[in-house]
């Protein structure tokens, strides 16, 4: 009410009063006379003071005064008061209405005072209530987040982390479900973490597209966004299958914020609630702020895990690094090995041929027949061990009988697994189970090296004594070959990672090469390796080979030609042992030897006049080597046949300066059948160039 309309309001009351009294006087007048004319004026004076205040209650005195003054004081009807006691009375009106007047008026105002210092109070009460209990909602919300964020913090893997994010938002927001998506780098939005506990979220690994859903609005906006119904909102967009979700479920209210991390946008985070829920601006906010605490801890998980993924790529290829120098290293160890063993080797195997040559007559070949084998099989090992590190481990492939092997193998180890350890009061028995197999396709040294091996792991594996058993077998797969034993057994991940390369339960006794090695040469055979092993009920290992293909008819021999007249030899070679060896096994061959012990004193009998068909030469000499004297031969006497023996492996010591200074090069050890492919090669070279 406007203050004009409240003060006629306020001198109308008054006015109302004073006719309404004036009225009752007038009705009274007869019956009690003009004894008490002001008594009810007074009442009118009252009820102005009292609803107008000061100003309403002096209009109501005077307005009595008067109307008393000229219609109940004599005379009546004028203005005129003749008598004195009249006018005292009168005079006594107006002072004591306005007294009366002032009076009410001043309590009127103490008691507004007193309602407006009430309604004051309360309001005051009120608005403390309220500030106390939005105070407890955020000293409460305040609890949450500093919960969820230690929560948070407890973790550095993504999907805990997205368990703890959903639990932890549902708590915060008294929502029925909770979950979060990620934005991927082709723009779509994959779901990440458990639904919630409730229904009305998409599982885990769900893919919407860029702008679906509150969590895509929230995401192009980079605002929070909310609907009430997400089923209903024309400016949703929802795949047909997260709509079958939420309509079954009966979750329809959504609200999405952005999830933010160091300023980028990397996903949103979205609770829902029953059908027709509006979250406030407050729950707005508070999901918004646990929203950013859950983006850094989100984005640091990431970071963990793609720190972890750098840590185990870098550990990988160290790994390699290390596998590849060590392998580096066993090849330039084998390589400098390989000249001296087949130099010690060339000697053991040129006198068992030798001896065998010289004496046919004595049964020689039981005793050191295996001998000669196992000496050819340690120059092939010797070979394919550098071959090996260097990355050239192809076999030389030809028809076998596998159960020959198998018992050369057994007749090889019987050494370790019966005179060793029977020594130490260890029993071990060997059984073998041969059937009836077609001939194999396979390189005899590489197989012979693994049955040999596989026999000694079995015999590893019975530290107090048992059983070994070899079986072979053949199939329409190829023939088998398994060896058994009662051992101790592997566990599931010494099983899981037996094949790997350095991998070895045996301490550092071992390399950790053998299985991987064996894998590698069955594997390059074009066979198969497998290994069927419980812990403590023993190990078998069957080994797979395709079968060789049957040989063509052989072609009748022609009539052997005439023997060709004998060679002059000139061997050069600083070793005494190995330079006799090949001197005696070519002088069997009927050829005649000049030996010389190193390059000048070759040269030296070259240049004595001394007819000479054929030079072989050792390659690793003191002073002069054999590349050296190669050239000098070629220099002086270039029709002269050049050989070169080497222990090396073919591209390690020392090379040639040009390609052609040598005809021949032979590996050692030297073999007798070796020395004749040699002399029949010089002959046809010595031919051509005749």
């Amino acid at each position: 009410m406007s203050p004009t309309r409240a003060t006629l309001l306020r001198y109308g009351v008054a006015a109302a009063a004073v006719i309404v009294a004036t009225a009752v006087k007038a009705a009274l007048a007869p019956a009690l006379g003009n004894e008490s004319p002001f008594l009810l004026f007074f009442a009118a004076v009252m009820v102005a003071a009292w609803f107008g205040g000061f100003g309403p209650s002096v209009f109501a005195t005077l307005a009595s005064a008067l109307i008393s003054a000229y219609y109940f004081l004599p005379p009546q009807l004028s203005m005129r008061i003749d008598s004195y006691g009249d006018r005292v009375r009168l005079a006594a009106f107006v002072f004591e209405a306005l007294l009366v007047g002032l009076l009410s008026a001043g309590l009127h105002a103490a008691r507004r005072r007193v309602e407006e210092s009430e309604r004051a109070r309360k309001t005051e009460v009120e608005e403390r209530t309220r500030l106390y209990q939005d105070s407890e909602v955020r000293r409460r919300e305040a609890e949450e987040l500093a919960r969820a964020a230690r929560t948070l913090t407890e973790s550095l893997e993504v999907s805990e982390l997205a368990r703890r994010i959903v639990a932890s938002v549902r708590d915060i927001l008294r929502v029925r479900t909770a979950g979060f998506r990620l934005l991927q780098p082709d723009g779509t939005l994959l779901a990440l973490g458990p639904p919630g506990g409730a229904p009305g979220y998409a599982e885990p690994g769900h893919v919407a597209l860029s702008g679906h859903g509150t969590s895509g609005r929230a995401l192009a906006t980079g605002a929070p966004f909310q609907s009430p119904d997400v089923l209903a909102d024309a400016e949703i967009t929802l795949p047909d299958d997260v709509r079958q979700l939420i309509l079954a479920a009966g979750t329809h209210a959504y609200l999405s914020v952005p999830l933010r991390a160091h300023g980028t946008l990397i996903g949103a985070l979205t609770v829902g609630d029953t059908t027709g829920r509006v979250f406030t601006h407050g729950e707005v906010e508070l999901l918004q702020a646990f929203a950013d605490q859950a983006a850094l801890a989100l984005d640091n998980a990431q970071l963990f895990e793609r720190a972890q993924r750098a840590h185990a790529e870098l550990s990988q290829a160290h790994s390699q690094l290390v596998r590849g120098e060590t392998l580096r290293a066993v090849g330039e160890l084998a390589a400098g090995a390989a000249h001296h063993l087949n130099n010690l080797l060339a000697v053991v195997l040129g006198r068992i041929q030798i001896a065998l040559r010289r004496f046919p007559a004595i049964d020689l070949a039981h005793d050191l027949g295996p001998a000669e084998q196992a000496a050819l099989d340690s120059a092939e090992v010797v070979k394919r061990l550098v071959r090996f590190s260097r990355g050239h481990p192809e076999p030389t492939i030809v028809s076998v009988d596998l159960n020959e092997l198998v018992e050369d193998v057994v007749e090889l180890t019987r050494p370790r697994w019966q005179n060793e350890l029977e020594a130490r009061g260890i029993r071990i028995e060997t059984v073998l189970e041969l059937g009836s197999i077609p001939p194999v396709a396979a390189d005899p040294p590489s197989v012979r090296e693994v049955l040999v091996n596989l026999i000694l792991n079995a015999v590893d594996a019975l530290p107090a004594g048992g059983r070994v058993v070899v079986r072979t077998w053949a199939t329409e797969a190829g023939v088998h070959c398994a060896v058994s034993d009662t051992g101790i057994g592997m566990s599931t991940e010494v099983r899981r990672r037996v094949f790997e390369p350095f991998f070895t339960t045996k301490g550092v006794k071992s390399t950790g090469l053998g299985l991987s090695v064996n894998y590698g040469i069955i594997q390059r055979h074009g066979g198969e390796l497998t290994i069927d092993t419980e812990e403590g009920r023993g190990s078998t290992v069957t080994v797979r080979l395709p079968v060789a293909k049957r040989p063509q008819s052989p072609v009748p021999p022609a009539e052997p030609p005439a023997p060709p007249p004998p060679l002059r030899v000139l061997l050069i070679d600083d070793d005494p042992g190995v330079r006799s060896v090949v001197a005696e096994m070519l002088t069997i061959e009927g050829h005649r030897v000049v030996q010389a012990a190193g390059g000048t004193e070759g040269l030296d009998e070259l240049a004595a006049g001394a007819p000479v068909d054929l030079v072989l030469t050792d390659l690793g000499m003191r002073g002069m080597n054999g590349w050296d004297v190669a050239r000098s031969v070629r220099a002086a006497y270039p029709s002269t046949v050049v050989g070169l023996i080497t222990g090396w492996d073919e591209g390690l010591g020392p090379q040639p300066r040009e390609p052609g200074e040598v005809d021949l090069l032979v590996q050692k050890p030297v073999t007798q059948e070796t020395l004749r492919d040699v002399i029949a090669q010089a002959r046809a070279l010595a031919a051509a160039r005749a």
